[in-house]
C-alpha cells in the first residue's frame, strides 16, 4: 500500500504544471547564465584588444615624435643629446612591461609590433654606444690637451669623429625605421 501511494504521488509531482514551471525556469536559467557569460567574456576580450591597441598607437606615436624632435635637433645643433635616448627608454619600458598584453593582438601586427619596438631599441642602444665612445675620447683628448700633449690631443679629437658619424648614422637609421611605421600604424587601426 505504501508503494501505490508513493508512486502515485511521484505521477502527481511529474504531472503537475508547478513542477515543469519551476524545471523550465531552471533550465532557462542555466542557459541564460551560459550565454551570458559567454558575451561578457567576448565584451571584455574587445575591450581589453582595444586598449592594447591604443597603448601600441600611443607607443609608436610617442616614439616617432621623439625621433622627430632628435633629428630636428641635431640637426640645427649638430648634437645627439642623451636626453632623447632617455625618452625612448621610457617607451621602451611602457613596451616591454605591456609586453605580454600584445598577446591579444592578431599574430601579424603583433609581430610587427615588437619587431619594430625591438629595431628600435637596437638602433638606440648603437646610438647610446657611439655616443660614449665619442665621450671618451673627447675626455682623453681635453686631458692630454690640458697636460700639454697637443699632438696626441689632436689625434683623439679625430679618432673621435669616427664613433660621431656612426652614431649619425645610426640615429638616421631610427628615423628611416620610424617613417616606415605608417603601415604599422594602419594595421594597429584595422584591428577590431
Amino acid at each position: 500500500m505504501m508503494t501505490i501511494l508513493t508512486n502515485e504521488y511521484f505521477l502527481g509531482v511529474i504531472t503537475n504544471e508547478y513542477f515543469w514551471g519551476v524545471v523550465t525556469g531552471v533550465v532557462l536559467t542555466i542557459i541564460g547564465t551560459w550565454l551570458t557569460s559567454i558575451l561578457t567574456m567576448r565584451q571584455q576580450r574587445k575591450a581589453q584588444r582595444t586598449l592594447v591597441k591604443n597603448l601600441c598607437v600611443d607607443i609608436v606615436n610617442n616614439m616617432r615624435a621623439i625621433v622627430d624632435d632628435m633629428v630636428d635637433h641635431r640637426q640645427r645643433t649638430q648634437v645627439i643629446h642623451s636626453d632623447y635616448l632617455q625618452l625612448l627608454d621610457i617607451e621602451f619600458n611602457v613596451s616591454g612591461r605591456n609586453r605580454e598584453q600584445i598577446i591579444h593582438l592578431p599574430n601579424p601586427v603583433r609581430e610587427n609590433i615588437r619587431t619594430f619596438v625591438t629595431d628600435c631599441a637596437i638602433r638606440r642602444a648603437e646610438i647610446g654606444n657611439y655616443l660614449s665612445q665619442f665621450t671618451n675620447l673627447m675626455t682623453l683628448a681635453n686631458r692630454l690637451q690640458n697636460t700639454g700633449q697637443l699632438s696626441q690631443a689632436q689625434q683623439a679629437q679625430q679618432a673621435a669623429a669616427v664613433p660621431r658619424s656612426y652614431a649619425d648614422q645610426a640615429l638616421d637609421q631610427l628615423a628611416a625605421r620610424v617613417k616606415d611605421s605608417a603601415e604599422l600604424l594602419n594595421s594597429l587601426n584595422e584591428v577590431k
